[in-house]
């Protein structure tokens, strides 16, 4: 009722609305008592979508853990063993060029902000 009131205050129909994109927290996008399915009652025809970043980012979250723990440990020492080294770097490059493939960079790893 608070978003029915407000956007009536500021002259916006709710007709005029399309879609409305979310986290995707329960709060917002649940089934049951979610913001979406309170706009629904109102607007069967919502389009709804939900934050890709953070469906990616779960996505990713559990993927990484079904793999082996010893394949994290293994990145990052990899990581460290090229980034603190501008002649190990050189020879990738260097090993890049040879097979003929792009010459790229091993990114640093980072966390999930959710983690």
């Amino acid at each position: 009722d608070a978003v029915k009131s407000t956007l009536t205050k500021e002259g916006v129909s709710m007709s005029n609305i399309l879609g409305f994109a979310s986290d995707n927290c329960s709060t917002m996008m649940g089934n049951k008592n979610g913001f979406q399915n309170l706009l629904r009652n109102d607007i069967p025809t919502v389009f709804t979508i939900d934050c890709v970043c953070h469906s990616f980012a779960l996505c990713s979250s559990h993927a990484v853990k079904v793999l082996p723990s010893y394949l994290e440990s293994f990145l990052k020492d990899l990581t460290s063993y090229f980034s603190r080294s501008s002649k190990r770097q050189n020879g990738l490059n260097m090993i890049q060029s040879i097979v003929g493939t792009k010459e790229n960079k091993i990114p640093k790893l980072s966390q999930n902000r959710g983690s």
